[in-house]
Parts: C-alpha cells; sequence; structure tokens
C-alpha cells in the first residue's frame, strides 16, 4: 500500500532559507578564490585633470655643490728694475700703496761722469775762444794803428789789412758761438739722461692684500675668495640659453661659515680650449669672512621674472624646445591648440602665447 508523504509549511519555508543560505556562501567562497587566485579585476576609466592658467612671478634655478677658493697671488711689476722694497713679509697692503722704490745704478753713475767731463770740455772751449778774440781784437787794432801812419797809395792797403782784421773777427765769433751751442746741447741731452736715471721709481701695490717675496719676486696675496662650482654640459647649455650673456645672481650657503650671502654676479666660465667643465664663479662680497677649501652650495638664477602666464608641465604635449612650441587641450571644447612655451622649472612651463591666466587644460 503507498502511503503519501505530507510536509507542513513550516518545513517548507526552512528548507527555503537553507538554500538561499547556501548560495550566498558558495557566492562568497568563489569570490574569495577570484581574488586569492590573481584574477584581474575590471579596469575603470582614468578620471581627466584640469589644470587652471595661472599668472605671477617666475624663476629657473640650479643648486650646485660648491668650494671657496682663495684668489691667485697678483705678481708686482717691478719693470727690471732694482727696488729697495719699504714694504716687508707679511704686511698688509692696499691698491695703489708704495711698496718700495727702485736703486740708483751703474749706468746714472756713467752718465753723471760723462756730464761732468763735457762741462769741463765746455768751459775750456769757451776759454780758448776768448783768447782767440782777444789775438783778434789785437790784429784789429794794430791795422788801425798802421793807417794813422800812412798817406797817400799805401793808404788804401791799410784800409784793406783793418778790414780783414775785422771779418777774421767777425767770422771767428760766429764759429765759437756755433761750438759753444753745440756743447751746450749735448749737456742739456746728458742732464735730461741723468735725470732719468738718477729718478727712484716708485712701485705701488697692484691690489689689496698681504705682501709677499718669493726670491727676486714680489707678489701681493689679495685678501679676496670666490665660490666656485662646476656645471655638467647640460647645465652649462641651459645657462648659457636661458642667461643669454645676462649677469646671474646667485645665493650662497657654507653651512660652517656665515649665513646665506648674494652674489650679485655670478660669472659662467668656459674651460680652456673646452678641456674641462664650465663653471659657475662668484666672487665673495669683503664683508664675508672665509677660508680656503670651505665646502657650500650655490644656487644660480637663471631666469627670473615677476609676471609670467604659467602652465602644468604635463598639460603639453609635443613639446619642441628647438621651436619653443607646444599643444595643449582645452578643458571646455577638449580642441587642441598650439601654444608659445618659455622657459620650464620642470612642475611649471612659461607660456609666451596661445593662453591667458584663468584658462583651463587638460593634463595627462
Amino acid at each position: 500500500m503507498e502511503i503519501e508523504e505530507r510536509r507542513s509549511p513550516a518545513a517548507h519555508g526552512r528548507g527555503v532559507a537553507l538554500l538561499g543560505v547556501a548560495v550566498v556562501v558558495a557566492l562568497t567562497g568563489w569570490l574569495a578564490w577570484r581574488h586569492l587566485s590573481g584574477a584581474p579585476a575590471q579596469a575603470s576609466e582614468p578620471t581627466p585633470t584640469v589644470a587652471t592658467v595661472t599668472q605671477g612671478p617666475f624663476s629657473v634655478r640650479i643648486s650646485l655643490k660648491a668650494s671657496v677658493t682663495r684668489e691667485d697671488p697678483v705678481a708686482v711689476d717691478t719693470g727690471g728694475r732694482d727696488i729697495a722694497w719699504t714694504a716687508f713679509n707679511g704686511k698688509t697692503v692696499y691698491r695703489g700703496g708704495v711698496l718700495g722704490r727702485s736703486r740708483i745704478g751703474s749706468r746714472a753713475r756713467e752718465l753723471t761722469a760723462k756730464l761732468a767731463e763735457t762741462r769741463r770740455d765746455r768751459d775750456a772751449q769757451r776759454d780758448l775762444a776768448v783768447l782767440a778774440l782777444a789775438d783778434a781784437d789785437r790784429d784789429i787794432r794794430s791795422a788801425r794803428r798802421a793807417l794813422l801812419h800812412i798817406e797817400g797809395p799805401g793808404r788804401t792797403d791799410a784800409e784793406e789789412a783793418v778790414d780783414a782784421a775785422r771779418d777774421a773777427r767777425e767770422k771767428l765769433l760766429i764759429t765759437l758761438n756755433h761750438r759753444d751751442a753745440e756743447s751746450t746741447a749735448g749737456i742739456q741731452s746728458l742732464e735730461k739722461k741723468v735725470k732719468s736715471a738718477q729718478q727712484r721709481h716708485r712701485v705701488t701695490a697692484p691690489a689689496t692684500g698681504v705682501f709677499a717675496m718669493r726670491g727676486p719676486k714680489a707678489f701681493i696675496t689679495a685678501d679676496r675668495y670666490t665660490l666656485a662650482a662646476s656645471l655638467s654640459p647640460e647645465e652649462a647649455y641651459r645657462a648659457m640659453l636661458l642667461a643669454n650673456g645676462d649677469a646671474l645672481v646667485g645665493v650662497a650657503r657654507i653651512p660652517a661659515g656665515p649665513t646665506d650671502f648674494t652674489c650679485d654676479t655670478v660669472k659662467i666660465t668656459q674651460a680652456v680650449e673646452d678641456t674641462g667643465p664650465a663653471r659657475a664663479v662668484c666672487q665673495v662680497p669683503r664683508r664675508v669672512r672665509l677660508v680656503h677649501d670651505l665646502d657650500g652650495t650655490l644656487e644660480v638664477t637663471l631666469w627670473h621674472t615677476d609676471d609670467a602666464v604659467l602652465v602644468d608641465a604635463g598639460a603639453i604635449e609635443n613639446y619642441d624646445p628647438a621651436k619653443g612650441v607646444g599643444y595643449v587641450v582645452l578643458a571646455a571644447s577638449r580642441a587642441r591648440k598650439k601654444i608659445e612655451a618659455g622657459p620650464s622649472d620642470g612642475r611649471q612651463v612659461v607660456v609666451l602665447g596661445g593662453l591667458t591666466a584663468g584658462d583651463q587644460v587638460m593634463v595627462d
């Protein structure tokens, strides 16, 4: 005999509930397995970023490791003269101050002796000239006396003798004056040479610093220092492009020294024959006291403006540094626009044309 089993409604509800719990547990386990097994989850679309073009001051700077160096000694120019120095080793001297004077050499003594001899010769020549003129005057007087006692035909010859004596004296006087003038000119020339040779040439300091003798030569060790840093080829090229020949300004920091100080003029120097790295050199102000070989940093401003239009560097596409142009995508219209781009610090780029402050662009 068949017996039909009947279930109550309560029992049926419990069965449905147990089935639901089993489904939830199975689904949770499957999801956990998917996570542990590294199954890829569906990637979400990236959210585009919008950047606003701004306006304000902008600078491009590079920070360089630098060291302090005392300036090279400056040689004192003596002109090859024998100098009697009044300065001594270790003395602090000032630019233009007298360091010594040249001694009188053998040349001056030779010229002085020659001058004295020439003067004696001239004096003797003048004495002889006086005697020669006296003889000429005596000849004239004798001719005149002879003329007084002659009458008749012989008087003409006597008159001619007087005239001849007078002409002889005149010619003698001209010759003597010419010789005396030559002697006097020679003496004056010698006097100038002697004066020049006897003049004690003053030797002055070419710079302010400490005086030192190294053998026969003298030097001034200037109490001036420079802060110098080497630049990589890329940094040197960037400095050349951005500075464009203008003077650069730097801020020097010496951890073991004084507070930061400003270098008003930083020079970018190339190595001789381009065989070494370029250097950024700052002359330390005199008020700053340092010592040789201190380490520090030199932060050089390559480019600065107080009012620049700036855009996020990530917003520029296909940037061509040679032409200074690039492209941005406008946030409002999603249109691609060409702009003129200037210097960049890696985070922001100066916009020289194509955008204005307040414009919004897309950033990758």
